[in-house]
């Protein structure tokens, strides 16, 4: 059950969303549309530089970028020049689904294995595909040489509360093995930029295992101090257009670091609050004070009756709730028959969250919802630690 500075990560995974989901509006405020493909196309508008987009596949049909024309997939790769490309679906996530597409004289591979043009065409059907050019023979020197062959990305967070997007934390992901992708989730090793320095921070973080580690477990190179190439740069465009979308007050940037300048890959509002959290330590409390009132504007004392058997449905359901409603919480007193918390924020936050409550608590375990006044408001943020502690206020604190 990981927790952030004191918060379990599903509420900070909802408040992100809670947060996203009113966004910004404005004059000349564009609407951010999630799929790859009209990323890679926002991206090019703004005037910066995105991978280049050779088709779009959608219910098992090529759609080029360049122009209207339509064919199947099969035909498409019959007739695609000779090289490498990168395929991902266009609304996937953490890397899933994603390989690396070769295409010679003597055949076909999918991440270096041999395949048929009939089982690379089922693959891409599978789902909507885009095709990309292959960043990793562009990759500036300084990057690649933690892993080549790979695209070892910059993951950038920015903040934008209406008045223009600021950078809030870094860091790099690299790929450990050529079958790996630079991404966390799949296997990699991120380390934290220093955003006033550009520069990475002395350790990094394995997914499996959760290693922390003080250089590459592969090419062996120290992260310490190791500069980040055209970080400013990179820095400036994403706020730059951030500040230009309406909709998302957070977004995470998936940057590749070319010999020539920053490549804008991916824009992401479900962005990994845990991994870009690691050796950030500022970011949840910047978060929280981004997203959140400092005093709550009125506070209720909430009584869930029911049958509590199991801790992690009860985790992730008060989580989910507290963080999509954007409101603070604590969890005053949990038994096998009730949970009793104090929850507080703006007035359509508190009300949110009890019709989020209402809706969701038998998937939880609450038969019940009820609620009164409290006189005591929570900190910013949602204190669960009373899920694995006794009581901790007296009974008269409990509504009935």
């Amino acid at each position: 059950m990981p927790l952030i500075c004191g918060n379990p990560v599903p509420y900070l995974n909802g408040l992100r969303d809670g947060g996203n989901k009113p966004g910004i509006s404005g004059p000349g405020r564009i609407e951010r549309r999630s799929g790859k493909f009209d990323v890679a196309d926002f991206v090019t508008r703004a005037g910066a530089r995105s991978p280049r987009t050779f088709a779009l596949i959608q219910s098992g049909m090529v759609k080029h970028a360049s122009s209207q024309s339509i064919q199947t997939v099969a035909s498409f790769l019959t007739n695609a020049p000779h090289g490498h490309y990168f395929c991902k679906p266009d609304k996937g996530r953490n890397g899933v689904g994603a390989f690396r597409l070769t295409s010679a004289a003597d055949g076909m591979m999918m991440d270096e294995e041999p395949a048929s043009i009939g089982a690379v065409s089922q693959r891409l059907s599978s789902a909507d595909y885009i095709i990309q050019e292959w960043m990793a023979p562009l990759q500036h020197p300084d990057i690649s040489r933690f892993r080549a062959g790979v695209i070892n990305t910059m993951r950038l967070i920015t903040f934008d509360g209406g008045d223009g997007a600021k950078p809030v934390a870094a860091s790099l992901r690299m790929a450990i093995s050529l079958k790996s992708i630079d991404s966390w989730s799949q296997g990699g090793v991120v380390a934290a930029i220093d955003l006033e320095h550009g520069v990475l921070k002395p350790f990094g973080i394995m997914k499996k295992g959760a290693k922390i580690v003080d250089a590459h477990p592969g090419s062996g190179i120290r992260f310490r101090d190791q500069s980040i190439p055209h970080f400013r740069e990179a820095l400036t465009r994403a706020c730059q257009m951030h500040s230009q979308l309406a909709g998302p007050r957070s977004l995470g940037w998936d940057i590749g670091l070319l010999k020539d300048g920053p490549c804008f890959l991916e824009s992401n509002a479900p962005w990994d609050v845990l991994m870009s959290a690691q050796f950030n330590p500022d970011l949840v409390p910047d978060f929280l004070a981004f997203l959140l009132p400092p005093t709550c504007e009125t506070a209720i004392h909430v009584l869930l009756p029911g049958t509590y058997r199991n801790r992690m449905s009860l985790y992730m359901g008060l989580s989910r709730v507290l963080g999509r409603a954007m409101v603070s919480g604590r969890v005053e007193r949990l038994t096998r028959d009730r949970v009793v918390l104090t929850i507080g924020g703006t007035r359509q936050a508190v009300q949110t969250a009890l019709r989020l409550f209402k809706k969701t608590a038998p998937n939880f375990g609450a038969a019940d919802v009820k609620m009164r006044p409290a006189q005591n408001k929570p900190a910013p943020g949602f204190d669960a630690s009373g899920l694995f502690a006794g009581a901790r206020v007296t009974e008269s604190a409990h509504p009935e």
